[in-house]
């Protein structure tokens, strides 16, 4: 009940102050965090970039394994999970900031880590739908967990009954699979080896336009 009930500000100054405990060892650190901890891993990083907590040089890498890190109407809904707690919670995550009237939005997290250092790689499931996220962040490294269940709207046609539990085990997949495993352990020993497919930005469709025929010419005999 203590992690649903923080808000995402009071995660990521606690998570610093640990973070920088253990980077006290002098070894190099990964952050690996999953659903609302893989967005609390996100907006700490950020805070990093801003330079907010000063440098992170410990920190080799982080791996957020399918965050809510949403934006627009979809982060909206996960923010509302703090409240709802049949909804994903996101701790109130937002990553796109806006200076007065709306001028200067900035979605933070575009090239997430690169000012600061630290590798950031997302290892997401699509198919667990409202609890991640769809949209495709410029400069943020993203691929696709494994997952031959139904997806979420296929879910929703064949039966809606089972969309929650089918949400849920496709969500928590992340944490079993051995192939995202595989693929943070790859990471660590070389950046870009992980090995699942880079996830693609949605194939926008035309819509439908009976072909023209051509036009017969007839002669005259």
């Amino acid at each position: 009940s203590a992690s649903q009930r923080a808000p995402i500000d009071d995660t990521v100054r606690s998570l610093n102050a640990y973070v920088a405990a253990v980077a006290a060892e002098g070894r190099p650190v990964y952050l690996v965090g999953f659903s609302k901890g893989g967005a609390s891993v996100a907006s700490l990083i950020a805070a990093w970039d801003d330079g907010a907590f000063g440098p992170a040089d410990s920190v080799a890498g982080a791996f957020l394994l399918d965050p809510p890190i949403a934006s627009g109407t979809h982060g909206w809904l996960q923010s509302v999970g703090m409240m709802v707690g049949t909804i994903p919670d996101d701790g109130g995550y937002d990553p796109v900031a806006c200076g007065f009237l709306w001028w200067g939005c900035h979605d933070e997290r575009e090239h997430l880590g690169k000012a600061s250092g630290v590798e950031v790689l997302v290892v997401r499931n699509p198919k667990a739908g409202i609890t991640s996220f769809s949209d495709h962040p410029e400069g943020l490294r993203v691929v696709d967990a494994p997952d031959q269940g139904r997806g979420f709207w296929d879910q929703m046609w064949r039966n809606p009954l089972g969309v929650p539990g089918r949400v849920e085990e496709a969500h928590e997949s992340v944490l079993t699979d051995g192939a995202v495993a595989a693929c943070l352990v790859n990471e660590m020993r070389l950046v870009g080896s992980c090995g699942l497919e880079p996830s693609r930005p949605p194939t926008v469709t035309k819509p439908y336009t009976r072909r023209a025929r051509p036009i017969k010419r007839f002669r005259p005999r």
